[in-house]
């Protein structure tokens, strides 16, 4: 079978549709799981950023998704690293410091209460550590 016949498979309607249908109540599952945490930090960002110009807001709550993934992909010492060069994207793109301190202070803090990781205060010790 040549590569053309094998793409012309891949791409027919009906194989796109089984593939969609199997993948569906994954994805939906997944969903369901993610959307209370999303919904959180949406709420806590719009907290910390009440009077923000509506404009602006989505980009504040964009950065706060960003940060609630990367706890799930670092520990705390590579955490701290990965949420500085995030926070110098988006200070760049010329949203607030402060705004952006109190987002990322909140949401560390409620993964640190809820035990989804261990933080250690030694970490923030030295020069060596990004602020």
């Amino acid at each position: 079978m040549s590569r053309t016949d094998k793409y012309s498979e891949k791409i027919d309607a009906g194989v796109i549709g089984r593939k969609y249908d199997a993948t569906k109540a994954l994805a939906v599952k997944k969903m369901k799981a993610a959307m209370p945490q999303q919904i959180w930090v949406e709420q806590m960002v719009k907290d910390v950023c009440d009077g923000v110009s509506t404009i602006l807001l989505p980009y504040y709550i964009i950065f706060g998704k960003e940060v609630a993934m990367l706890k799930d992909r670092h520990n705390a010492g590579t955490l701290i690293n990965e949420l500085e060069i995030l926070q110098r994207k988006w200070i760049s793109r010329g949203l607030d410091l402060e705004l952006l301190n109190g987002i990322k202070i909140r949401l560390v803090e409620e993964y640190v209460s809820h035990g989804y990781f261990r933080f250690d205060q030694s970490l923030l010790d030295g020069d060596d550590v990004l602020a």
